[in-house]
């Protein structure tokens, strides 16, 4: 079922609360994130250091083609619908000697269930005599204000938030240039976010070579609202995916049902029950992790429902 902001706005208002933040300080990139090469690349150069300050930073994209295309790696993270939402992230960006010499990207691209594109954004250099600016759109076009506005060195912060039907896009880079602007954009809910890196290698700079330079992220943060029943229901469709033993899977399912039955009515005080549902089944998930449920899915199964739980706790 598609669930679009009011549906998702359904009795009580809903509060934002911390769908997930990523600091890439593990020291490589985390699991839960699913990296994936579009066509004409083989691989990236890239390293995660393990410390306070710490970046994705990417240095190269490989091909194995010697095709003039874009490059691209993506980080792709799935995610709780979600209705309003704000994604902050900063990312840096530093060209080699001639920076005209210099084509690439750090794109957000987010994408509703049925991987409809919702808005993008983020920061571009794509052609070899320009140095980069800010871009963002909601659906396939794309808009910037000032090319060249990023200069060939530096860092920025950038938030994309939604409310209401409408798409707010703030940049603000260390060399003192900053933009807000906002767009229409569809109101269906937030599924998919995939983070990508690319690099075209066309021949045409100065030199006649494109070099890829260097990007970083520091972290992402998404906060937003999510619709617990709609989160809850794909519960329990999760549970039933892993084809588990008949009295685990029921159980499980018990436990699901009788969160959902918890929170169909107007009594608040139920929300209590619910959340002592929803605690129970991820202490099952957890008592059956390595056994009857591998890692990633008792992973999964339990990062949804806690964030059920601390999304009712908000209501």
């Amino acid at each position: 079922m598609m669930i679009g902001l009011l549906a998702l706005s359904l009795g009580a208002p809903a509060k934002a609360i911390e769908i997930f933040s990523d600091q890439f300080d593990d020291g490589d990139v985390e699991p839960r994130w699913r990296v994936e090469y579009q066509p004409n690349t083989s691989g990236w150069d890239h390293d995660e250091s393990v410390s306070q300050n710490s970046w994705l930073t990417v240095r190269d994209i490989t091909s194995d083609s010697t095709a003039l295309q874009w490059r691209t790696v993506d980080l792709i993270r799935k995610l709780p619908p979600i209705g309003d939402f704000a994604i902050s992230w900063r990312i840096s960006w530093d060209s080699p000697p001639l920076p005209t010499d210099v084509n690439h990207n750090m794109l957000i691209h987010l994408y509703d269930k049925s991987e409809h594109k919702i808005a993008w954004g983020g920061y571009i250099d794509h052609w070899a005599n320009t140095v980069g600016a800010p871009h963002w759109s909601p659906c396939n076009s794309y808009c910037t204000p000032d090319y060249g506005a990023a200069g060939a060195s530096g860092t920025a912060d950038i938030v994309m938030a939604r409310a209401d039907e409408t798409l707010t896009f703030s940049w603000s880079s260390s060399n003192g240039y900053s933009v807000t602007e906002s767009l229409p954009v569809s109101a269906e809910a937030l599924r998919e976010i995939r983070l990508s890196i690319g690099h075209f290698d066309n021949g045409n700079a100065p030199s006649g070579i494109v070099e890829f330079g260097e990007l970083g992220i520091d972290y992402i943060t998404i906060t937003g609202t999510i619709g617990v029943p709609e989160l809850i229901s794909e519960l329990v469709e999760d549970v039933v995916a892993l084809n588990l033993q008949r009295g685990i899977a029921n159980s499980l399912d018990a436990k699901l049902q009788s969160a959902l039955m918890a929170l169909d009515d107007l009594n608040t005080n139920n929300d209590v029950a619910a959340i002592n549902s929803l605690e129970a089944f991820i202490h099952h998930v957890d008592a059956q992790r390595g056994s009857h449920i591998n890692d990633e899915d008792a992973d999964s199964l339990i990062e949804s429902a806690t964030l059920a739980i601390a999304a009712i706790n908000q209501q």
